[in-house]
């Protein structure tokens, strides 16, 4: 197989699969892969069996294209670009691509690459993706001390019931472990240790949630709006309707990253009985109809973008612009 001594790829991203599109021999080939660590590595040696160097083309899609460009990003002989969805949107009506398939968007994506000035994506900083990495961890060890404390109800041994109360012992000096090291990573750079301070001003936001809650948006890119946030952890509220008999009720979409929406949850609840602004803000949805858990999730949606706006301004948290903001609209 000869290779080339440059090639542009596009790649259009889900959340299950990705799909290759790249002009070589002068004809345009298509290829899909999982989107998993395996799928990444296959994507690689694809590429590298090609080319001697690649350009490779992604659309951001929230949570799912980060590991696969991290991956391309190191290896030295592929370079990548993460374009905006407006962009590439608009770029597919300029090329007149008048359908829309996977196979057709890697096709635009490759297009893109080939036409368009190539900005080099810099992937976040590593202690950014050290923190994230032990916010997940920590994440996993709590829903396992939850699991153990589940079983621990229904054990009849016990045999069994001391062990799974050691465990469950062992289980939280881990997570106290891990939190010490983030805090101690936190505190080492001073923008981390300036956006945690900012976040833990918030009532109901401890330093577990404001880590994990950082270990999520921080890898996120720089120019996205409150609402692509709200977008990306799938709190947007999904419709269904069709004809005029078919009116479901409007839920989230869950179309996103399940770990922030986890991360703002205890804080929503907490915030709720702490904080009299966010209380009222939450008995007034349900005067108006919402069931609780609807008003939790109002709670946190308005939470998150309460911290996208701390972030952008600078500033600490103003409990009162939270109930007076909601209550206006």
């Amino acid at each position: 197989m000869s290779r080339e001594a440059i090639i542009d790829v596009g790649i259009d991203v889900s959340a299950r699969k990705l799909d290759l599109s790249v002009r070589y021999n002068k004809q345009w080939v298509h290829a899909e892969f999982e989107n998993s660590d395996h799928g990444h590595k296959a994507i690689i040696r694809y590429i590298i069996k090609r080319a001697k160097s690649a350009r490779v083309c992604v659309e951001a899609t929230g949570i799912y294209h980060l590991e696969l460009c991290l991956a391309l990003h190191k290896t030295r002989c592929i370079k990548v670009m993460v374009i905006n969805p407006r962009v590439a949107k608009d770029f597919s009506k300029a090329i007149m691509q008048r359908s829309k398939t996977d196979a057709m968007d890697s096709h635009m994506l490759a297009e893109f690459s080939e036409r368009m000035e190539f900005i080099s994506w810099q992937p976040p900083r590593e202690d950014v993706l050290e923190l994230r990495a032990i916010a997940r961890r920590m994440d996993a060890l709590a829903r396992q001390r939850a699991a153990e404390k589940n079983r621990l109800h229904v054990a009849c041994s016990k045999l069994v019931a001391t062990d799974i109360k050691v465990n469950i012992r062992h289980l939280q000096r881990r997570i106290e472990q891990l939190q010490s090291k983030a805090i101690e990573l936190i505190e080492q750079d001073g923008e981390l240790l300036k956006i945690f301070t900012l976040i833990t001003t918030i009532k109901g936001v401890a330093e577990l949630s404001a880590i994990r809650i950082m270990g999520e948006i921080l890898v996120l890119p720089e120019d996205m709006k409150a609402r692509q946030w709200v977008a990306h952890a799938g709190l947007d509220p999904r419709t269904f309707e069709s004809g005029s008999s078919v009116r479901k009720t409007t839920r989230i979409s869950k179309v996103g990253n399940a770990r922030l929406r986890h991360a703002l949850y205890m804080p929503a609840l907490s915030a709720a009985r702490n904080d009299e602004y966010v209380r009222a803000f939450r008995n007034q949805l349900i005067e108006k109809g919402c069931k609780p858990m609807q008003a939790t999730v109002a709670i946190m949606r308005k939470m998150l973008t309460s911290i996208y706006g701390m972030l952008k301004s600078q500033t600490t948290y103003k409990p009162e612009l939270f109930y007076q903001a909601n209550s206006n609209a």
